[in-house]
């Protein structure tokens, strides 16, 4: 077996879906962000991402982020495309809202090991914010397994309403995030 490093970044997330009927108030929100918040502290996971996804072609890679980096000649002619499986987070049903704890390290590394004589390796993917996101951590072809990680950002939230609508923020701007969600759950109340 062939072992080799992939250096990257990487996105840490929880998705958690609520009832909008739920979020009648700023309080109640908060309140609502604060469980989320806790459980990404204790349930969150860590996935490796490759680049960034074409818009036009979404089982391609318009930047790549990753390095190959290997101590032998195991890491000549290695090839990585993807397979995009869709969204990393599911619009939410009629109704609800997801609500997205993230945020990144700009630097981890995962050890790659082939198995096999193949080196066009198919990464299964989902997409997050048009990045590749890797789901698939064990194949026929490989197995990756996460070493390191390091200089993580700030923690971001996110909204996701069943309409598409998206809005993001930052734990330290979480004020101006909450107002921001309730000013639109206020919006859609009126049509």
């Amino acid at each position: 077996m062939s072992e080799i490093t992939l250096a990257t970044r990487e996105l840490t997330f929880l998705d958690m879906e609520f009832h909008e009927s739920d979020v009648s108030s700023n309080d109640k929100l908060q309140s609502i962000v604060n469980e989320v918040i806790e459980e990404g502290e204790k349930h969150s996971t860590a996935h490796m991402i490759l680049g960034s996804i074409d818009a036009h072609n979404k089982n391609n890679l318009n930047e790549k982020y990753f390095s190959i980096e290997s101590y032998d000649e195991s890491g000549k002619g290695l090839s990585i495309s993807i397979n995009n499986l869709g969204d990393l987070v599911n619009e939410p049903s009629e109704g609800k809202i997801t609500l997205i704890y993230y945020y990144y390290y700009s630097n981890s590394s995962h050890n790659l090991q082939i198995k096999g004589d193949n080196k066009n390796l198919i990464f299964d993917i989902k997409n997050f914010q048009y990045e590749a996101i890797v789901t698939g951590y064990s194949t026929k072809d490989f197995d990756l397994t996460n070493e390191d990680a390091s200089d993580g950002s700030l923690l971001s939230l996110a909204c996701m309403f069943d309409d598409g609508h998206f809005i993001s923020g930052t734990k330290i701007d979480m004020s101006n995030f909450i107002d921001e969600v309730m000013e639109y759950i206020n919006e859609k109340k009126k049509t």
